[in-house]
């Protein structure tokens, strides 16, 4: 049996994340993601997650499977992918709507570690306040 091992060159320990949010944004239990928080009871939610996947993988092939299941809903406008630059860091991005009041923002960039890279998409969800 060959050794197997966490952290490794193929299983890179998870990045420190720090995020700045307003006052009224509280740290909720992540479940699978890295860290999550929510304001006003849930109706907004941001997300960041991580994976580890080879060299072969993009970030637009990642955004492309983060938007799969909007593409499915009958009224969803998803918008084409970008480019972004935070921090000196690139990220791709994709806005996503539907009729009802609900829109989403996937962002992914990759951290790169050797023989892998670890993508780190994150998202919010937000409920659009209606018009008056």
């Amino acid at each position: 049996m060959s050794p197997a091992s966490h952290p490794s060159a193929f299983s890179p320990a998870a990045p420190e994340v720090h995020v700045e949010l307003a006052a009224d944004w509280t740290q909720v239990p992540a479940g699978a993601d890295l860290v999550r928080f929510e304001r006003h009871g849930g109706r907004a939610v941001v997300t960041v997650a991580l994976r580890t996947v080879g060299r072969d993988v993009t970030l637009d092939d990642l955004l492309d499977e983060m938007v799969a299941g909007e593409h499915a809903q009958p009224d969803a406008q998803v918008d084409p992918t970008f480019g972004l630059e935070i921090d000196g860091r690139a990220w791709r991005a994709c806005n996503v709507s539907w009729d009802t009041p609900v829109v989403v923002v996937h962002l992914v960039t990759a951290i790169d570690h050797g023989p892998v890279q670890q993508p780190s998409p994150s998202g919010s969800r937000a409920a659009r306040r209606p018009a008056r």
